[in-house]
């Protein structure tokens, strides 16, 4: 069985990191592969509490009809070592195991990585075949790909998050690794919004640094609203719930521009 990672991460908060992870995983899950999961971000831990929300509801039988599918999901805990080589030391033997163990039994392994650079975050991109950079459509989160000029004419130098993912491309390039394919999502926009001027900016920005950009979600607030169920705008609409038509096409074109392996041609019925 091959399986292919999906690492989510960047180094700003609030871009909706948490909230592209879910709903990628539940999409796929809904097509019948196997998903792992795994938080890195063990301080705020939104994936794994989500996903433990999930769980409660369906084992409250939160829904009278339909069958709420599950990620197999490995729960990290930190080291308690006090010299801070051996806990890191310690750290990656786990989050290792723990990869190596999902590689084994599932298609996709989507992993959550926290929004500062901690060591375990690296490894998340380490492993990864897929990176996925969610960020809010506005030049000031573009701050994480480059750093510009006291005008904001161009891109002086790339940031130290770019610098990062150029790092792990070196290194699996050392070892006659396939490059990981690196995907900039412009996320949590406007609807409506005119980002003509931005998307010229990050276009430019993607020939230097080696990533291409696709459409992440709209800012919707019912999304975030999902939190406290573990649910996703799938299993409401596969639920009658409600008509949520428009949010259902955000995801399936979000998923769609990600190109990911086998998604047409080796989908599974979904059990």
């Amino acid at each position: 069985m091959t399986a292919y990672t999906i690492t989510i991460g960047n180094e700003k908060g609030g871009s909706g990191k948490s909230t592209v992870t879910l709903h990628l995983a539940t999409a796929l899950m809904r097509l019948g592969f196997m998903v792992g999961a795994l938080d890195l971000d063990t301080r705020q831990k939104s994936f794994g509490t989500w996903i433990e929300n999930r769980d409660q509801t369906r084992r409250n039988g939160g829904w009278s009809t339909g069958k709420i599918t599950m990620p197999r999901y490995h729960r990290l805990t930190l080291s308690e070592a006090e010299n801070r080589t051996d806990a890191e030391h310690e750290d990656h033997a786990h989050f290792s195991k723990a990869h190596a163990d999902l590689m084994e039994t599932c298609d996709f392994i989507v992993i959550d990585t926290p929004g500062h650079d901690i060591f375990l975050s690296r490894f998340g991109h380490a492993v990864a075949d897929y990176v996925i950079t969610p960020l809010n459509d506005s030049f000031v989160d573009y701050d994480v790909l480059a750093k510009y000029d006291a005008h904001g004419d161009a891109p002086i130098r790339p940031s130290i998050y770019s610098d990062m993912i150029a790092s792990v491309r070196r290194h699996r390039k050392e070892n006659g690794w396939p490059d990981l394919d690196w995907v900039v999502m412009r996320n949590r926009f406007a609807p409506q919004a005119n980002r003509s001027s931005i998307s010229a900016d990050l276009e430019r920005i993607s020939k230097r640094l080696h990533f291409r950009v696709v459409g992440g979600l709209p800012e919707r607030k019912f999304y975030r609203d999902l939190f406290r169920t573990g649910l996703s705008v799938h299993d409401l609409e596969d639920n009658g719930a409600r008509d949520l038509t428009a949010e259902r096409r955000d995801i399936e074109a979000m998923i769609a521009d990600l190109h990911l392996p086998g998604f047409e041609t080796e989908k599974k019925e979904a059990s």
